[in-house]
């Protein structure tokens, strides 16, 4: 028992290492204080060291929760608060160790992910976006919008690009909520149909 508590600690130390080296060190602001999640300055700094590592294949996925102003008027800001804080740690627990997870605003998180393709990257998002509707918090099911952005093969846009890529895709999408929605950079930028659960 002793030997394997041993190697599990060392193993979380690992990870630990891990996650702190993906994430630079000497930020200690770089992080959101309600979730633990780095914030927005510390996801877009790893975002570009990973767009300068190996653009092909890096995909940014900007998960907005659904309802918000609602939920926040019928049951109160603390609430909303509290959702946040679930959302994202159910979706830190749908996600791979080489996957980034980080807080952008009050009621949006992004993951920094790769993929072999568009298609691979939005299955991903949509098993993300099942696995939150199916946790629910004090008898309420969290539903998000997921707007994706994939840099593929032949395209140059720089990292920026894909985080307003993704965000603008959650922007254009009229299709309504519950959805991923895809969006490509380049010269072909398009958001494609959503889809559906």
């Amino acid at each position: 028992l002793l030997l394997l508590g041993g190697q599990r600690n060392a193993v979380v130390r690992t990870l630990g290492l891990m996650r702190r080296d993906l994430l630079g060190e000497g930020l200690p602001d770089g992080r959101d204080a309600l979730t633990g999640l780095p914030d927005r300055w510390s996801v877009e700094n790893a975002l570009a060291r990973e767009f300068r590592r190996r653009p092909e294949g890096l995909g940014v996925a900007v998960i907005e929760l659904d309802h918000m102003t609602a939920l926040a008027t019928q049951r109160g800001q603390g609430f909303t608060e509290r959702l946040m804080a679930h959302v994202a740690r159910v979706t830190l627990g749908g996600l791979r160790d080489e996957d980034l997870l980080g807080r952008l605003n009050p009621d949006q998180l992004v993951v920094v992910l790769r993929a072999p393709d568009a298609r691979a990257a939005r299955a991903a998002c949509e098993r993300l976006r099942v696995r939150i509707a199916s946790r629910p918090l004090e008898g309420v099911n969290p539903t998000v919008s997921i707007g994706l952005a994939f840099h593929g093969p032949h395209e140059h846009d720089s990292a920026a690009a894909l985080l307003h890529a993704a965000q603008d895709t959650l922007r254009g999408g009229e299709e309504g909520w519950n959805r991923v929605l895809l969006g490509t950079t380049g010269s072909g930028s398009h958001v494609g149909p959503p889809l559906l659960a």
